[in-house]
């Protein structure tokens, strides 16, 4: 009898720790379970060890009562845990996937904003470019179904007399860099038909005096910046445009 109460002791906190430890295992860090793989061992872990205790509570004249019991309440546990374990990964992802969706629709939102808002700035500036260019029209009565072209040289445009010249800009270009207008807004470019362009207006000389460099104008080819000047723009040829070109 003496026997069996010490085999029953051993059994009986054998039971004991084999379910702390099975439950501190599945509740401690439950975000570590992936696949079914890691609860699903456990648990036939747990059932190898409680067919191992059952052989020694055999030989204890059947008072493994007491394991039984404590194998139930362990299997219950392991149970409950692994069900809240797959509740809580479905949920993370569910709120996971919510917030991924919540963030693309509000940079999709931003982006479109944005790009109202330059739309809306870029026609601003070609409403007030279009103004200054009014402003700056000294010859209404302009002949429109013409243009200045190699042929004749020159043209009486919108602005007054037209003639053109063909040099390296690149010293221009540093000179309107240096006063604000940048490469990523007013890159330098040559259009087909010819003329040079600084960002969407044709690069072109005038007096200084009374066009100063930044001034929009209108030209026979199109609205046009005036970035360079000459000593020629004097008494007559004050209103006179020379427009850059690689003709």
């Amino acid at each position: 009898m003496r026997k069996n109460k010490s085999i029953m002791g051993i059994v009986t906190l054998a039971a004991s720790a084999l379910m702390i430890a099975g439950m501190t295992a599945f509740a401690s860090d439950a975000s570590s379970i992936q696949d079914n793989k890691e609860y699903t061992a456990a648990i036939n872990t747990a059932e190898v060890s409680i067919d191992a205790l059952k052989a020694v509570g055999d030989s204890a004249d059947g008072n493994f009562i007491h394991v039984q019991n404590a194998s139930v309440l362990f299997k219950s546990s392991v149970k409950n845990n692994v069900k809240c374990t797959k509740e809580q990964i479905e949920k993370a992802k569910a709120e996971k996937k919510k917030a991924a969706e919540k963030k693309k629709a509000e940079e999709k939102r931003k982006k479109a904003e944005a790009k109202k808002k330059a739309e809306e700035a870029k026609k601003k500036q070609a409403a007030e470019d279009a103004k200054k260019a009014a402003a700056n029209t000294v010859n209404t009565n302009w002949d429109q179904s013409g243009k200045l072209n190699t042929f004749s040289g020159v043209y009486y445009g919108p602005s007054g007399k037209e003639t053109y010249y063909n040099l390296d800009m690149s010293g221009v270009v540093n000179i309107m860099r240096n006063q604000g207008y940048s490469e990523d807004a007013y890159p330098y470019w040559v259009r087909e038909d010819g003329c040079k362009m600084l960002g969407d207006y044709i690069m072109v000389a005038c007096n200084l005096e009374l066009r100063p460099r930044g001034t929009i104008i209108s030209t026979s080819l199109g609205t046009a910046i005036v970035c360079d000047t000459s000593p020629v723009f004097v008494g007559d040829n004050a209103t006179q445009v020379d427009v850059a070109v690689n003709w």
